[in-house]
């Protein structure tokens, strides 16, 4: 393919870059108003055992060739701690996981994979927003290192 045809297709891959963020802000939208769902019932009837098995949080440490790895969460909030005072891009954090091979080299969309971790990470009060598609640690992250 030339440059010519390229920048042809440049429209139509914004538009598809487009249509793929519609989605992934509207299915954002569609989990949390599920999750507000189930804190509500959870809040009436208590969290079931079986609720909080299921619930339970992925291993944040994957093995691989023998060795671990660092996953999700587990390896954006290593990377972030290492700098607490930097302010991130999210393409930075996915970039670092990269570096140090903690990206899941079957991952189908491993840059959205990093943004999930990121977004679940200020959700729980860990990573501040500070701009957009910036974030840094919170108080709340490096309190977690502490205790790790």
């Amino acid at each position: 393919m030339n440059l010519e045809s390229l920048v042809q297709q440049l429209p139509n891959l914004r538009a598809e870059a487009k249509r793929w963020r519609e989605q992934e802000t509207e299915a954002a939208r569609k989990a949390e108003g599920y999750e507000e769902i189930i804190r509500g019932v959870e809040n009436v009837i208590g969290t079931p055992a079986a609720v909080a098995v299921a619930n339970a949080p992925v291993p944040e440490v994957a093995i691989e060739d023998g060795a671990p790895s660092l996953r999700g969460i587990g390896a954006v909030r290593r990377a972030v701690l290492e700098h607490p005072g930097r302010i991130w891009k999210a393409k930075e954090i996915h970039a670092e996981l990269e570096r140090r091979g903690w990206i899941s080299p079957g991952a189908g969309h491993p840059l959205r994979g990093t943004e999930a971790a990121i977004n679940r990470l200020w959700k729980r009060g860990e990573l501040d927003r500070v701009d957009a598609g910036r974030y840094r640690a919170t108080d709340q992250m490096r309190g977690k290192s502490e205790e790790d």
